[in-house]
């Protein structure tokens, strides 16, 4: 068993800051069924809040309250100061019963998504370049860098070398699965919005040859803009695969609604040129099917399973916010494919249609006023 969940359920009886902490936090779970419960929700929090301030009880209990406090807040719907980071140990050989042996990648992956965001917001709210706004890009370029190094030269524990949860259903080898799954999903998420470093490692990698007199980034040629994008799939194919292998009931599921949401926008669908139901019948062989790949089907089948296990978390995870994951999720994929088509029947001779950076979930979410905490 969970030692927190041992603990609260040992303890709650007989505590009073405990008791209003999960009687809020259970209002919190039933208020999209059940509105009414919003009133009583807050209340109940706010006097666990005030109980918390006065010291009210053992200090097992107000530790235990602060913790549970932390966690978002689904009758607020508030998404930035809110949430904990969830705890700090320094022994490497015992799994953080919250964070597993993630901890020193959430941190990084937490500063990624700080830097992406306001380097999106700031995209979004500069139509014109300035000077201070050149070295704000650069400035954000090198801290992305260092985050990238960072993430790669992070590494986690074997197995056989670190103590056992006792959890039937959360072994150690969920943790480690969901630490790689989310440094794969920082380094991704790096990649798509600064090319120059994906650029940079795919020449260190040898798939890219560095030409003097081409550009690399955005800018660059078609052939090196598609094996970008070919990589970054590839990458989140291997990232999902990790998280297909974790069962839906795992005490992991807290932490997968970002990295499914964040993986999403790589999930790339080419359309055929062609218009098959005017073009014969020898067209649908798979040598007349341009872009249908391996790769393709299993893009295909990532998809339908970002959506079941999103719609998986609805019964066991506050539903409000992975409603809006799920609206993230289709409404990418949604504008995705419009311009896969796009391209396809038009062609991207001014290449505004076809660019390197596509289509990106955060902007998608920033453009629709859906930011929410995902879990």
């Amino acid at each position: 068993m969970n030692p927190f969940r041992t603990t609260v359920s040992r303890l709650w009886n007989s505590s009073p800051l405990l008791y209003k902490t999960l009687s809020s936090m259970a209002a919190a779970s039933l208020v999209n069924d059940f509105p009414q419960l919003t009133a009583l929700g807050k209340q109940l929090r706010k006097e666990a809040i005030e109980m918390l301030d006065k010291g009210s009880g053992p200090d097992q209990d107000l530790l235990l309250a602060m913790l549970m406090l932390g966690e978002n807040d689904d009758l607020d719907a508030s998404i930035d100061e809110h949430t904990l980071s969830q705890g700090c140990t320094t022994l490497h050989f015992v799994p953080h019963p919250w964070t597993g042996f993630a901890r020193d990648t959430q941190h990084a992956v937490q500063k990624v998504g700080r830097l992406i965001r306001k380097q999106r917001k700031m995209a979004f709210s500069h139509r014109f370049t300035s000077l201070s706004h050149i070295k704000q890009l650069e400035k954000d370029l090198a801290a992305a860098s260092e985050l990238e190094q960072y993430l790669c030269s992070l590494s986690h524990p074997v197995e056989t070398t670190v103590l056992d949860t006792e959890d039937r259903n959360t072994p150690v080898w969920h943790l480690l699965t969901l630490a790689e799954a989310y440094r794969s999903t920082g380094l991704i998420q790096l990649y798509h919005i600064f090319p120059d470093l994906l650029d940079q490692r795919l020449v260190r990698e040898g798939l890219l040859n560095p030409d003097p007199n081409e550009d690399i980034g955005p800018d660059s040629t078609s052939a090196s803009c598609q094996l970008r994008k070919d990589w970054l799939t590839a990458y989140a194919l291997q990232a999902l695969n990790l998280m297909k292998s974790i069962p839906l009931e795992s005490g992991t599921r807290d932490f997968q609604p970002f990295i499914l949401v964040s993986l999403s926008s790589e999930l790339r669908m080419p359309s055929p040129p062609v218009d098959i139901h005017d073009s014969g019948p020898e067209v649908c062989t798979a040598d007349h099917m341009p872009g249908f790949t391996s790769q393709t089907i299993e893009v295909s089948r990532m998809r339908h399973f970002i959506k079941s296990r999103l719609n998986s978390f609805l019964y066991t995870l506050p539903p409000r916010p992975i409603h809006v994951c799920l609206d993230i999720v289709n409404e990418t994929w949604r504008v995705m494919d419009e311009r896969a088509r796009v391209v396809s029947t038009t062609g991207s001779q001014d290449g505004t249609l076809e660019s390197c950076e596509d289509v990106y979930w955060m902007d998608v979410m920033i453009q629709n006023g859906w930011e929410t905490t995902m879990a």
